[in-house]
């Protein structure tokens, strides 16, 4: 995978600096129809040798949106996570001023109190009460915050910022998505709008109480959801027999409040977790290489921004737990080589 995000990256850069008015027929014999049908079916690779062949193939392709568009869709099917804001330049203006509408419904949907930490967070004026000017008020500070923050700011909130000159929005996209997987930094507007599936690890201080976790039980995984208001929340699935849920917290003896813990985003690095405001322990960010997806984990837990990979028997008698994640690189030890930014010790 590596060497098909290179070369586009490399494509991308030697179109861009050609001449992008340049305009021919790629089979001047038998039109482009055909060429753009073939195109259609190459993958990321061969498309991007397409590109560097001359400049009448390289102008017919870069010309042709919608076939970026398609490229968009096959390559992000098997990522779990693709910016929001890149899919919806992948379909256009007409999509991007969609999402922006939907930003601001979901904006909407929430309550006035979780508007109003938000736009604590944000350092803005908390004395608005009506929840359209708080949604307008919130919307406006992330568009002044992309048009003068970090390309990442940029990326998540005004990609048409990033967009080259000559280079079409599909295209963009596809070249934004592929540099955006290489980042292993994450937001806290992306941390808030995510749900993460949650498991303990066998190999560390929480191994004695597997027998109490849903996940290593077959019965699925418990999820998480961190509040704008500094609080993760936990869903747990229910005992059939009994219909309790399968906390393996409150089997712990840490019952949490109806508020959950508290968490903290350090530097986007490291989410740490807070007990009655107390420092607890420290998760840390990576990312997935091949799903694009984010994982937190300390030495008792696992976490991730996807529903978590179920779990395979293991008949090598080899893990003192009765299985092991049927995803290889989310494995008790493998998961301190996934990237990340952080120096893991442990």
């Amino acid at each position: 995978m590596s060497k098909t995000l290179t070369s586009a990256s490399d494509a991308s850069d030697a179109s861009d600096a050609s001449d992008a008015t340049y305009s021919s027929d790629a089979f001047p014999a038998v039109g482009n129809d055909i060429f753009l049908t073939i195109a259609a079916n190459l993958d990321l690779h061969d498309l991007v040798r397409a590109l560097r062949v001359c400049r009448a193939w390289r102008a017919v392709l870069d010309g042709t949106p919608q076939l970026w568009s398609a490229m968009c869709e096959r390559t992000w099917a098997s990522k779990v996570y693709v910016p929001a804001s890149l899919r919806a330049m992948a379909g256009g203006l007409a999509a991007i001023e969609a999402a922006a509408a939907e930003e601001r419904k979901r904006l909407l949907s929430s309550k006035v109190r979780d508007l109003k930490e938000l736009m604590r967070s944000m350092h803005l004026n908390d004395g608005l009460v009506e929840k359209g000017e708080i949604a307008d008020a919130i919307l406006d500070a992330r568009q002044r915050a992309a048009e003068a923050g970090t390309m990442t700011e940029r990326l998540l909130r005004r990609p048409l910022m990033l967009v080259r000159p000559g280079e079409t929005q599909p295209k963009a996209a596809l070249r934004l998505s592929l540099a955006d997987a290489k980042r292993t930094v994450l937001k806290e507007e992306e941390l808030i709008n995510l749900t993460f599936a949650v498991r303990l690890r066998h190999d560390g201080p929480l191994s004695e109480v597997l027998p109490y976790d849903p996940w290593w039980q077959g019965q699925g995984s418990g999820t998480a959801t961190f509040k704008a208001s500094g609080f993760v929340t936990f869903q747990w699935p229910v005992d059939p027999e009994d219909g309790t849920p399968l906390d393996p917290f409150a089997a712990m003896g840490m019952p949490l409040s109806e508020q959950g813990l508290g968490w903290r985003l350090d530097e986007g690095r490291i989410v740490s977790l807070l007990f009655n405001g107390h420092p607890g322990p420290q998760e840390i960010v990576c990312r997935h290489p091949r799903t694009w997806g984010w994982v937190l984990y300390s030495q008792g837990t696992c976490w991730t921004s996807w529903p978590m990979p179920a779990m395979e028997k293991d008949v090598s008698g080899g893990y003192p737990a009765p299985g092991r994640c049927s995803d290889p690189l989310l494995r008790e030890e493998v998961l301190r080589e996934l990237p990340s930014d952080v120096q893991r010790g442990f």
